[in-house]
């Protein structure tokens, strides 16, 4: 059990390192900082002990509760919670004989006693508090891998035992006459068949159980998560203290005299030889589990904040606002047919989409999230204009890129008028294959390198009139010639 531990703890960690590689879209951990969820589980679940004879037998159980998580970040949390748990094991042994001094009301002798096909099954009810350290692993926008690890107190409520006995042989020695006497039933020495008993067990010591859950968290929508999990559960402490025979002397006698009394006590609490015969009865559980959680789940990207760009101006000094800027292969506004004006404007990105495949133009789930700080911008500042910038890797032609480019700028700017940003605020450009972030030398660079920028546009001076429809910008010598080669 300790190795299963280490090994789930040490998979965590190495996931952990792995996945600081990943993409910079992650949750918005302060939506998500408290999260509540019920949960139900099922599987193994016995009070697991070492018998000095016979055996015992995995039981089944299950249970559920509630929960309360706080989210220190977007990766760790720590959660709190209580549930009830019952416990089922079987106890079998064909054969145990046993014996201890006794008293009959006149003199001492040794009480011996035999079980045949002896079968006891428990049932126990705890209520646990677990104490549990979560950490979560984004996989997707749509689920995370997690792993809890802690502890868990767990109090008895109930716990009961019932037994059968094929056969029950019991008699007595008396040392000083040398003397086996295996009748009368009326003093508890005979042969006694079908021997029934129940009764509850005392356990009244709580116990300390370490616990570990796996899994993969499911966001079914912003409110609603599913968590899909394996647990194991092991008790560290006692719940048990024998002080009793298997079976007691006086309560044989008054079965016999048919008064109901059980004969036979719980291998649980029974001693023989002066040990106990069950050896440390702790909870054990393990088996799936399922939770329903309810939080703040949003995706975004870490707050955006403007960054001043070192690049050639996009746009020329005039261009029209509020329309589109190019159709999809109209080459008049291709950026290598005019010579920008170096010093007319600044532009500072406001945030960046990346990670197009070679063709596609989808703006997926992920990509929108990447949007969602620009629209929040955006709308705290309603004077600011921007230009959706589509850039994209070597692989395909130029022409073919320019077109690429332009396509995903578009789908940039419609979906940010979706979600409530003017049209007049808002215009396209494609940059095609001319201005690469990194080297196209890796598959991971032209990731990078397929993209659309959102710039925000600002006017040095004297403010442009951004109504004013242009002409096209004549390509000057020098632009030409770059082209050409």
């Amino acid at each position: 059990m300790k190795r299963v531990f280490a090994l789930i703890i040490g998979v965590f960690f190495v996931l952990t390192a792995q996945s600081q590689n990943k993409s910079d879209s992650v949750r918005d951990t302060k939506g998500e900082q408290h999260e509540f969820a019920l949960h139900g589980a099922g599987g193994l679940s016995m009070l697991n002990y070492f018998p000095i004879e016979g055996k015992q037998h995995l039981g089944l159980g299950g249970g559920g509760g509630l929960s309360s998580t706080y989210f220190f970040n977007q990766r760790w949390g720590l959660s709190l919670g209580v549930e009830l748990m019952t416990y089922h094991t079987r106890y079998t042994v064909d054969n145990f004989s046993s014996g201890y001094p006794a008293f009959d009301d006149e003199e001492n002798f040794d009480f011996q006693y035999t079980l045949n096909n002896y079968t006891e099954n428990q049932r126990a009810v705890l209520l646990n508090i677990p104490l549990m350290m979560r950490a979560q692993i984004p996989i997707d926008e749509k689920k995370d891998f997690y792993v809890a690890f802690g502890g868990k107190l767990s109090l008895p409520i109930t716990a009961s035992y019932s037994s059968t006995a094929q056969e029950l042989i019991s008699w007595g020695y008396y040392p000083p006459a040398a003397l086996e006497l295996r009748d009368p039933e009326f003093r508890a020495f005979g042969t006694f068949t079908d021997v029934q008993s129940s009764g509850k067990l005392n356990f009244s010591t709580a116990a300390f159980v370490p616990s570990v859950e796996v899994g993969i968290k499911w966001y079914l929508n912003t409110k609603c998560a599913l968590y899909t999990g394996i647990y194991a559960d092991y008790g560290l402490t006692n719940l048990s203290k024998s002080s009793s025979p298997m079976v007691e002397y006086a309560k044989v006698i008054n079965y016999a005299d048919n008064s109901n009394m059980n004969p036979i006590n719980s291998v649980l609490v029974a001693t023989h030889n002066n040990a106990d015969m069950a050896h440390k009865v702790v909870p054990f559980a393990a088996g799936i589990k399922l939770s329903l959680a309810f939080g703040n789940y949003k995706y975004k990207q870490p707050t955006p904040t403007p960054t001043s760009v070192k690049r050639a101006p996009l746009l020329p000094k005039k261009d029209t606002v509020g329309k589109d800027t190019a159709a999809v292969g109209d080459k008049s506004l291709n950026p290598r047919s005019f010579q920008p004006q170096q010093d007319a404007r600044q532009y500072n990105i406001l945030g960046t989409v990346d990670g197009y495949s070679l063709t596609s133009s989808k703006l997926d789930r992920k990509k929108q999230a990447k949007l969602e700080q620009v629209v929040t911008y955006l709308k705290a500042h309603p004077d600011v204009r921007i230009v959706c910038v589509g850039f994209t890797c070597n692989t395909q032609s130029e022409d073919k890129s320019y077109k690429q480019g332009l396509k995903r700028a578009q789908l940039v700017r419609d979906y940010l008028i979706k979600q409530g940003i003017s049209r007049n605020r808002v215009r396209i450009r494609s940059y095609g294959q001319l201005q690469p972030l990194v080297p196209n030398k890796t598959k991971k660079n032209k990731l990078r390198n397929r993209r659309v920028e959102v710039q925000m546009v600002t006017t040095k001076g004297k403010k442009s009139d951004d109504t004013t429809t242009t002409s096209k910008p004549k390509a000057t010598t020098q632009t030409k010639k770059s082209t050409t080669k």
